[in-house]
């Protein structure tokens, strides 16, 4: 009985061994990769893809590094400190009159009212006409910059009617509460938190202005070398994409605890949002639109066009579901 009893321990004892190997083992197969990621409700897949494991199941050790701005976003990438990224279509559009080492690998979210204009009532501003000869805070050569002119034109005025003063997003909320600029041009969240700093705030309607996308960047380098786990990151975003669209609710609480943001924020934004792993035509429109009007502004040099299908690479998306891809080559 008694040898008995250390033949079926042994086997235990073996078995926790075992277990413990493979567990270790499996630790020692993840593949590391840095993703710089905007901290803002846009990325929710890749927190998503984080708190869910998604990255994992794909056999990835994913370093999330929070980054204010998808423009930062994309020069830790062109840096190295990063190996892929979030940011919005316009970073990419000027960064392409600089070089062509990038591509943008899929789209995973749009929006038509990220971007806002909020104003200060007590500045006078109160309609969008009252904007003239004002100073309005923006991240100069960002999204939020582009949208400004689209928006003065939409409403008969231009760049040049205005002050543009250039203010870092994170210290936009503050510039306006102190009465440095009487407006804003800015990204979520903080044209909600500029809203609640201010009391006698007002945020203009966005309408159709400008379609926000934001992208999936990486440098040719890094996908040459890489495109396994490139694939494996976009099939962890696809996961991500279709939990959030099919709970909400769970994805908003991810979201709330790890952004650290409040329910009322959530709510405020969350339907401006739409979803979806995807490379289309519109986000080459977009591209050509604002290097027409970078250059018409002189915020880029003029160069040899750019053809913006050089920095698209949908080979690995399309791979992984073609009907998500209707890029014209």
């Amino acid at each position: 009985m008694k040898n008995i009893l250390l033949f079926i321990v042994s086997l235990l004892v073996a078995g926790c061994g075992e277990q413990q190997q493979t567990s270790v083992e499996t630790n020692q197969t993840l593949s590391p990769v840095s993703i710089a990621v905007s901290t803002t409700p846009l990325s929710a897949p890749f927190y998503i893809a984080e708190a869910n494991g998604y990255f994992s199941d794909q056999g990835l050790k994913v370093n999330l590094i929070d980054t204010i701005g998808g423009h930062r976003c994309l020069n830790k990438v062109l840096n190295g400190e990063a190996d892929m990224g979030t940011t919005s279509d316009y970073p990419v559009m000027k960064q392409s009159f600089e070089r062509n080492d990038f591509v943008i690998a899929a789209t995973f979210v749009s929006s038509n009212n990220d971007v806002k204009l909020v104003g200060c009532k007590r500045c006078g501003v109160t309609k969008p006409a009252d904007l003239r000869n004002k100073k309005i805070g923006t991240v100069k050569g960002a999204s939020s910059h582009y949208f400004l002119d689209r928006f003065l034109l939409f409403n008969n005025m231009s760049l040049a009617d205005v002050n543009v003063v250039h203010v870092n997003p994170e210290d936009q909320p503050a510039a306006l509460n102190n009465g440095k600029v009487d407006a804003l041009s800015v990204w979520e969240p903080y044209a909600y938190l500029a809203k609640n700093k201010l009391q006698d705030s007002v945020i203009f309607p966005a309408g159709e202005y400008y379609r926000e996308t934001f992208n999936l960047v990486l440098k040719k380098d890094f996908l040459s070398g890489n495109a396994n786990t490139l694939k494996k990151t976009l099939k962890a975003l696809s996961r991500a994409v279709e939990f959030i669209n099919q709970q909400p609710g769970k994805a908003q609480q991810i979201l709330v605890t790890r952004l650290k943001l409040d329910d009322a924020f959530i709510d405020w934004i969350w339907n401006d949002f739409d979803f979806a792993l995807t490379l289309d035509q519109s986000l080459l429109v977009t591209l050509e639109n604002e290097a027409s009007w970078a250059i018409e502004n002189g915020i880029v040099k003029k160069s040899p066009a750019v053809n913006f299908l050089d920095y698209v690479d949908s080979r690995i998306l399309k791979d992984i579901d073609g009907a998500k891809v209707s890029i014209i080559q």
